[in-house]
């Protein structure tokens, strides 16, 4: 009997372009997806009459309706934003805390807002509006 070796193969090689592939579509996903959550984060500011701009510089803090805080780019619960203040403002003494708050946010919540920045020494305020018609 003849017995026939089969040439052994000693080099493995990995397909990358499907890995690659993958790799591109989450990388796709993840930039949509984030522009989406971007775009869903604005708040309808209240209308005023006497609205003006504001010479100083300011820190923006965004309310949403459902109480959810947006400060420094990071979203936050109303418990960390006193040590999220804290932190930004260190010891400057003239910081203006720009409370962009939706119309339909209670005043209860942009009270306690208030409280908590003064606390860690913002004495100034001012609520973001838009002119009507805007």
């Amino acid at each position: 009997m003849i017995s026939i070796r089969k040439p052994k193969d000693k080099s493995f090689g990995l397909d990358m372009a499907p890995m690659i592939n993958v790799v591109f579509l989450l990388l796709i996903f993840f930039m949509l997806t984030s522009s989406a959550m971007q775009a869903g984060n604005e708040v309808e500011l209240p209308e005023s009459q006497s609205a003006r701009k504001i010479e100083k510089d300011t820190l923006p803090l965004k309310v949403y309706p459902d109480g959810a805080l947006t400060f420094n780019g990071r979203n936050m619960e109303m418990g960390e934003l006193a040590a999220e203040l804290a932190k930004v403002i260190g010891n400057k003494e003239d910081t203006v805390l720009e409370i962009q708050a939706d119309k339909q946010v209670p005043f209860k919540i942009c009270g306690e807002v208030i409280r908590l920045a003064n606390g860690v020494g913002i004495r100034e305020f001012v609520f973001a509006t838009d002119l009507p018609g805007n």
